[in-house]
């Protein structure tokens, strides 16, 4: 598993790393801050490239952690991967995907599973065709009168 855990990180080279409680994974090989699973995203100042949340978040009471997912998705991290669990009865797939993540990595260690669920805006949605300024209007023209 850490192979291909440290894989998608090395893929992702990113340069600013916030770890959310426990993250074995990510042990010295990268320099990245780190907060307890209980925090306030009021602390945040920065906007970071990775956010990585450990499996612990699923002891918060689900609307708090399901906030804090969110608001790290939304306003501070440019990529979310979120460790669970999926022993844990509270968190099913489908919250996941409510949240806009998807399940991009599953192993087993110690024989305990493991789902690792992320987000990235970069890849969430790609930019429909029509999208383009060749479909808008001709604002120069609102005024004219042919």
């Amino acid at each position: 598993m850490d192979a291909q855990f440290y894989r998608l990180l090395d893929g992702l080279a990113p340069e600013s790393i916030l770890l959310v409680g426990p993250v074995p994974l990510c042990k010295a090989a990268y320099e990245a801050r780190w907060l307890q699973i209980e925090f306030e995203l009021q602390e945040l100042t920065e906007h970071f490239d990775l956010a990585i949340v450990g499996a612990d978040f699923a002891f918060l009471e689900k609307p708090t952690a399901e906030m804090m997912l969110a608001g790290l998705r939304d306003q501070y991290a440019g990529t979310l991967w979120v460790l669970h669990r999926p022993f844990d009865e509270c968190w099913q797939p489908i919250d996941f995907i409510a949240l806009g993540l998807q399940q991009i990595l599953s192993w087993h260690e110690d024989s305990i599973p493991y789902h690792l669920y992320g987000f990235s805006l970069q890849s969430y949605k790609p930019a429909p065709e029509w999208l383009n300024s060749d479909y808008w209007a001709n604002p120069e023209r609102f005024d004219a009168r042919d």
